[in-house]
């Protein structure tokens, strides 16, 4: 169903070339390379909200909200991906998802052989991100914080962290455990995009 979604955004008389998933702990991440009738190669990423419990966990992160934001950083410097469709109820792959323009790079190792270097970019960018906060205030609600300095809940109401768990730090203390093996499907074939394709 969402894989027929994706050649539908494309255009008709596209067709799958090729899927592989991509390490994600929070969604269902694939990258995505389709041909479209002309035989242009797109690399995308379909993006899906199907991991179970993820609207109890963060019922504030979906893809509305996220579809909003990246529209909001098409037009700044941020190296964001493009939204090229959103089904943010899930009408048309049965749970909330994106497709977007597939960006170069990797994201960073666990350990980083240049911090200064690293922070210095990722300072830069925020700063590109929150000169849009206008906008974003007026589309975007805000997000709750959830937890006081202390990591006591900082308001009535507000989610708890799990007992036991440490608030997120960077770099991790231990390097994240290695994906399982995953493969790449490459058809030489077209793999067709009608309906009831998974």
């Amino acid at each position: 169903m969402a894989l027929g979604w994706v050649c539908e955004a494309v255009g008709a008389g596209s067709h799958i070339v090729a899927v592989r998933p991509l390490a994600s702990s929070w969604l269902a991440n694939h990258a995505v390379t389709v041909a479209d009738r002309h035989d242009r190669r797109h690399r995308l990423v379909l993006r899906r909200w199907a991991r179970p419990g993820w609207d109890l966990d963060d019922p504030d992160y979906t893809a509305q909200r996220e579809a909003t934001i990246l529209e909001l950083l098409g037009p700044t410097a941020v190296p964001a991906p493009e939204v090229v469709a959103a089904d943010p109820d899930g009408t048309a792959c049965d749970v909330p998802a994106l497709l977007l323009t597939r960006l170069p790079g990797r994201p960073p190792a666990p350990v980083l052989a240049d911090r200064r270097g690293f922070l210095t970019q990722l300072a830069e960018v925020l700063a590109t991100i929150h000169a849009v906060n206008g906008q974003a205030q007026e589309l975007v609600p805000a997000y709750p914080t959830m937890y006081g300095s202390t990591g006591s809940p900082c308001r009535p109401g507000c989610r708890q962290r799990r007992p036991g768990s440490e608030p997120l730090r960077w770099p991790p203390a231990q390097p994240p455990r290695p994906a399982a093996a995953s493969s790449t499907v490459t058809t030489t074939t077209a793999i067709p995009c009608g309906r009831g394709d998974g």
